[in-house]
């Protein structure tokens, strides 16, 4: 049976986390901040039932110092190579990290790594799954649906070409569907505030981009 959590240890635990640098972020979810120096992505942390997860891991000493001072058995779920985001990956006492198949050949077999191709649920977590997000902006990404909320890193955003925004016309109607497949309300998105929108709104924005497509161009230049 699972052993339920009280109240006054969830407390406990919340504390821990704001006295690592995790500020609130929505429902028992945090985060650590972005960093420009050197670029850092969001750290974000979501409760599992044994384990403290994270979605990314952010890159430099303060997010890895962080990281380091939450306490007890962590997991965490790689959005994508881009060091911003994994860049604290060897560094951070994981005991396992979910990553996309490229983010992976990049890690390599460590015994904490995981390759991730299809939609898994999360083995210490309820309502929790880890998916592959086709993204215009890294190939290999990876999304975390947890209830209400769906972790989106960058993945909804456009890749440069030739000094331009630049969507892959094909890769961007793969990500229109896979995030209508998703049942979350809410989108957790990277390096933008608010880091929280509703999902149609995502939705809305990649298809009236998609619409601006020009006949026979592999990509829509922004």
């Amino acid at each position: 049976m699972q052993r339920k959590e009280g109240r006054g240890e969830s407390m406990d635990r919340e504390s821990a986390w704001r006295q690592a640098g995790f500020l609130p972020l929505a429902e028992g979810l945090f985060y650590f901040p972005c960093g420009d120096a050197p670029l850092s992505a969001e750290v974000f942390l979501i409760p599992g039932r044994e384990c403290t997860w994270f979605f990314d891991c952010g890159n430099g000493e303060y997010a890895l110092n962080a990281l380091r001072a939450v306490p007890g058995r962590k997991r965490a779920v790689i959005s994508h190579f881009h060091p911003d985001h994994m860049g604290n990956v060897h560094q951070a006492d994981f005991e396992r990290v979910y990553l996309g198949d490229f983010a992976y050949r990049k890690v390599g077999d460590n015994g904490r790594a995981v390759a991730v191709t299809a939609r898994i649920a999360a083995e210490d977590g309820t309502d929790m799954h880890i998916s592959p997000l086709p993204s215009c902006h890294a190939k290999g990404s990876l999304m975390l649906e947890c209830g209400r909320y769906v972790f989106l890193g960058d993945g909804t955003y456009a890749a440069h070409k030739n000094g331009q925004r630049a969507y892959n016309a094909t890769v961007l109607w793969e990500t229109i569907r896979a995030l209508e497949g998703v049942c979350a309300e809410y989108a957790v998105l990277s390096h933008r505030a608010p880091e929280i929108v509703p999902c149609r709104d995502v939705l809305a924005e990649l298809r009236a981009i998609y619409a601006k497509r020009e006949k026979n161009a592999a990509y829509v230049l922004l």
